[in-house]
């Protein structure tokens, strides 16, 4: 009896806690076809959906009938990919439809942990619309990269990660198609049955392909993974900036959907993670906009950047890959493990931290008021980090630019070979991280003639107000170094181009 009373207790409480979380929750829809986004958020979960339907101008051969569900809790995601059944190559249409008696295409699904060390299925339930007889070719379910990796590379699948998949067709006419992570817990479901009301016919099942009549059809996508924390429009922004989640509120509920206690996302759908320079550089530019202090946004970008520094060399670090792809990559290495990784290839990240930590902690009051406090968290992101507070991984970072900057300040240092490169086993290192972003480079001008020198008068400032006491002389001497790269650096960019004299012939 008391089990049953308990059980009562908790099935109350979930139901209590999800009608609280739909009051509160933030829906938004962004037009931009061949797309259609629709983004769905509350306390539970944050949910992304396109839709991709391709126009009678669309280059079919890359844009194809598709529904996509991106998750930002571990970069997760799944996608369907259709296919006309009669074989006419952009016949077939596909849209989301408003809810009944609800302005908007999707309802949130919560269903509470059953076990100890579990976590709660969250996700969306929604209605897709076909046009046509359409062939459900391809499945994915798990990472957005593994998604990424499909769409933006050769079209090829890993079979460790396909042959999990789980297709199963219920008595109603729908199909369930599920997959356990590879790290043998997490798992990722999507379901399609044709609509109560005006459905499309029962679900053909063949092998791993699915067949769907014309009509509408119910669906659900969802997983049980830990959640992030996300930070609503009202707390993404400060005091004095309230009123623009009226005035404009895509712009600040879009803001919100990337923004969390813990980091900012760097894009939708294919970046919703870390990724340092990004989120930095946004900071920069929207700081008199965004929250301060404790659990506000600006502390969540710095102390997410800080999280995940390389304690070996003070290395800041670029993205990070987590959830399902990291048990992928680990096991590539024949690590079994699920710990996220690292990357530390670009050259430009380093820079913008001192930056981004002078304008909040010298030139905020808000920040000069949390300083002591926040240099003494401990990291927890990264499990290298553990141990390390936050003061200890920004002198990491601060004696890597000292050192690597020194020897172009030197007497006779102002040579090419002193200047900041690429990493020798890297083709890209700057905010132009493309093979071919930089034409072939290997010493960008924007790291040398600007960041270095800002990040040098910024830690020349940060020392000056005792942050780092070990080296109480950066004072002076990080605003020497500073001196010579801007005196010294842009000679080395200087372009002739010779104008061909232009004459007219009448």
């Amino acid at each position: 009896m008391l089990a049953i009373i308990y059980a009562l207790i908790y099935f109350l409480l979930a139901v209590a806690q999800s009608s609280s979380c739909s009051v509160n929750a933030t829906y938004l829809e962004l037009s931009d076809p061949p797309y259609e986004n629709y983004f769905y958020s509350d306390c539970n979960s944050s949910t992304q959906v396109v839709v991709t339907s391709p126009l009678p101008d669309s280059d079919l051969t890359v844009i194809g009938p598709r529904l996509l569900f991106a998750w930002p809790a571990g970069n997760s995601g799944a996608v369907a990919f259709f296919l006309p059944a009669d074989g006419v190559n952009g016949s077939l249409a596909i849209a989301l439809r408003n809810l009944t008696d609800k302005k908007r295409a999707l309802d949130p699904i919560y269903d509470p942990a059953t076990t100890d060390g579990n976590f709660p299925r969250v996700g969306v339930t929604g209605v897709v619309s076909l046009n046509t007889t359409a062939i459900l070719s391809t499945i994915i379910l798990g990472s957005v990269r593994t998604i990424r990796d499909f769409t933006e590379g050769p079209s090829t699948l890993s079979p460790t990660v396909q042959n999990a998949n789980q297709i199963a067709n219920d008595e109603s006419g729908g199909v369930s198609i599920s997959r356990i992570w590879l790290d043998n817990v997490t798992s990722t479901t999507l379901t399609f049955k044709p609509h109560d009301s005006d459905g499309g016919t029962p679900i053909v099942v063949n092998n791993t392909t699915l067949r769907f009549g014309a009509g509408n059809y119910a669906f659900n996508a969802y997983f049980d993974y830990p959640q992030l924390d996300q930070l609503s429009p009202q707390e993404v922004l400060n005091n004095a900036s309230q009123t623009l989640i009226t005035s404009n509120a895509d712009q600040v509920d879009s803001l919100a959907f990337l923004s969390y206690a813990d980091k900012l996302l760097a894009g939708a759908w294919r970046f919703l993670t870390y990724f340092g320079r990004d989120t930095m550089i946004s900071l920069l530019l929207l700081q008199p906009v965004l929250s301060e202090g404790d659990g506000g946004a600006v502390e969540a970008v710095i102390g997410a950047v800080l999280e995940r520094i390389n304690r070996t060399d003070g290395t800041v670090c670029h993205e990070e890959t987590i959830g399902d792809y990291a048990t992928y990559l680990n096991l590539q290495q024949n690590i079994k493990s699920t710990a996220p990784q690292y990357d530390y290839k670009m050259i430009d990240t380093d820079f913008f931290l001192p930056v981004v930590m002078y304008e909040y902690f010298v030139k905020s009051p808000t920040g000069q008021q949390r300083k002591d406090a926040f240099l003494a968290i401990e990291a927890t992101i990264n499990p290298d980090n553990h141990g390390l507070k936050y003061g200890d991984l920004v002198l990491m970072t601060a004696e890597k630019i000292m050192n690597i900057s020194a020897p172009f300040t030197s007497i006779g240092g102002q040579v090419k070979d002193n200047l900041i490169h690429l990493k020798e086993d890297q083709v890209v290192g700057q905010w132009r991280d493309s093979t071919y972003g930089i034409g072939g480079g290997r010493t960008p001008y924007d790291v040398n003639t600007a960041l270095v020198p800002a990040a040098l008068r910024a830690i020349a400032s940060l020392a000056a107000e005792g942050f780092f006491p070990t080296h109480v002389d950066w004072h002076d001497t990080a605003s020497q170094y500073a001196q010579v790269w801007e005196d010294e650096t842009l000679h080395f960019f200087e372009v002739s181009a010779l104008c061909a004299r232009r004459t007219q012939h009448n």
